[in-house]
């Protein structure tokens, strides 16, 4: 009886270990940081895969010229933060027209490659994002080359992307 009684007890403390923040956790919950975060301060990574599938095949479908698999990817509306500063709250019909023309009139083809790529799920917005780095080298019909270094954070809600933050470092 002392056996099982000691072994329920080494369960109980066991599993109530394993639910307390660990003590790296607690310090810096203490800590004062110099500002708070307007949107959301408190992350996690549960978001699905197939939020990171969507993003990774409409890039796949970017990069291939496909704009009816690449459409298929956006929500109706779609905002979209350009690393130029603009910002457009679009149809998406009227966003791919607009993408489309460029992908296709200027671009002969395009090579991109994925760096990384993460997943963060802001707690208490209730939101999923899926962000990217990567390196596209465009080619141009004109013959020119570039190369430009990318970051997107992209807003996926109900397994379509609705909204896009880029920022581009290059051409180089």
């Amino acid at each position: 009886m002392s056996l099982m009684r000691n072994l329920i007890i080494l369960i109980i403390v066991i599993a109530a270990d394993s639910c307390s923040t660990p003590a790296h956790d607690q310090a810096a919950s203490k800590l004062s940081m110099p500002y708070v975060a307007t949107y959301s301060s408190k992350f996690n990574q549960n978001v699905s895969e197939e939020s990171v599938q969507i993003v990774l095949t409409s890039l796949k479908a970017w990069e291939r010229g496909d704009m009816e698999a690449y459409r298929k990817s956006f929500a109706d509306t779609v905002t979209f933060n350009s690393s130029d500063g603009s910002t457009s709250i679009v149809l998406v019909d009227a966003l791919m027209d607009s993408w489309a023309a460029h992908r296709h009139d200027s671009l002969a083809s395009m090579d991109i490659e994925v760096r990384a790529w993460t997943k963060l799920h802001s707690i208490d917005k209730n939101t999923d994002f899926v962000s990217l780095w990567f390196r596209a080298v465009d080619h141009y019909r004109n013959g020119r080359v570039d190369s430009i270094y990318v970051y997107e954070d992209y807003r996926v809600a109900n397994a379509k992307i609705v909204q896009v933050d880029q920022y581009v470092r290059g051409p180089f």
